[in-house]
Parts: structure tokens; sequence; C-alpha cells
């Protein structure tokens, strides 16, 4: 039997994959309240929205912190979008965003891979509308759109329409580091 503790520090810095969401699921279980330090180069889109639903129902609980660090790409930004909590961030350098993808067979297509195919390009659409309300670029987004990579650096974090608290060493300092709407 595990006894769980008041209070723990988890660093996350993998790829989102089943098995390391699973093993990050399982960490943070062990403990009433986690400070999750999260950082990565990005995944599975489908696994990183079964965790962001565990982090929602942790928070919901009042168990959990979440601060980005370092680096956030791919399925991990998508904590920009639907993480419910509040998002801290300390010494993150950027964010990178890019056109969720799948993996398609180029020489004999299915019936199924041209449904799932037709899937994505749906999904991308509602995708690339969410990032220009997160405060994405009309020209950002085209580029994403071309399938290229874009990177919002720390001193462009501004322009992300979401609040983003800055973490400090030993308290947390509830400042917006967003600009205010006009």
């Amino acid at each position: 039997m595990i006894t769980k503790q008041l209070e723990h520090t988890i660093i996350f810095t993998d790829d989102i994959e089943e098995g390391t969401v699973q093993d990050l699921i399982d960490k943070i279980n062990q403990y009433a309240f986690v400070n999750l330090y999260f950082s990565t180069f990005g995944g599975y889109q489908d696994i990183m929205a079964i965790l962001i639903d565990f982090l929602n129902h942790r928070f919901d609980n009042g168990s959990l912190k979440l601060t980005l660090f370092d680096f956030v790409a791919s399925a991990g930004t998508d904590l920009l979008l639907d993480y419910e909590g509040p998002i801290y961030v300390k010494n993150l350098r950027a964010l990178l965003f890019h056109a969720p993808d799948i993996s398609a067979n180029k020489i004999r297509k299915s019936k199924f891979q041209k449904n799932v195919e037709e899937q994505l390009f749906q999904d991308n659409e509602i995708y690339y509308k969410r990032l220009s309300a997160l405060g994405l670029s009309k020209a950002e987004i085209s580029k994403i759109k071309d399938g290229d990579d874009i990177y919002i650096f720390k001193d462009d974090l501004h322009r992300i329409k979401r609040d983003l608290y800055v973490a400090e060493e030993t308290t947390t300092s509830h400042y917006v580091i967003t600009k205010p709407n006009k």
C-alpha cells in the first residue's frame, strides 16, 4: 500500500505516449497534492487529451498546480487550449505549434484511411480556429496549414490570450504576464 504524502513535486520531460502518460498519472495519484513541472517535445494528441482530462480532474479537486517550463511542443501545447486550471510558467523558453497529423499509407489507401484523413482535415480546421482564439496570427496559422512549425518564444508569451502566471522559486506571484485586452 502506498502512503500518500501531503505534497510532492513531479517533473515530466517525456514524449506524450501511452506508457509515459500512464506512468505520470500513476505517480501523481500517489500524492494528495502535486506540483507538476511539465515540458515535452510532444507526441500523440489522443493520449494528451486523456492526460488533460486527468489533470482537469485533479485541478477540480484542488490537488494540482501545473507549471510549464523549458520547452512545450506539439500535443503538449493542447494544455493551453483545454486545461481548465491556472497555468504557471517558470523558465519557459518557447512553445511550438504545428498541425496534428496521422500516419498515412501512401501507396494503397483504404476507405478507412481516406475517412481518417478527411476527419483529420476537419479536426485541423477546428484546431486552427482555436489557435487563432489563443492569439496566433493569420500568417502563423497559414504557415501551420502549410506544414511549418511556429514558435512562440519567452519574450512573446504576452501574445497568448490565456492567463499565464509566473512561478517564483519559493512562492508564486499571482500576476498575469499577458497584456490586458484593450
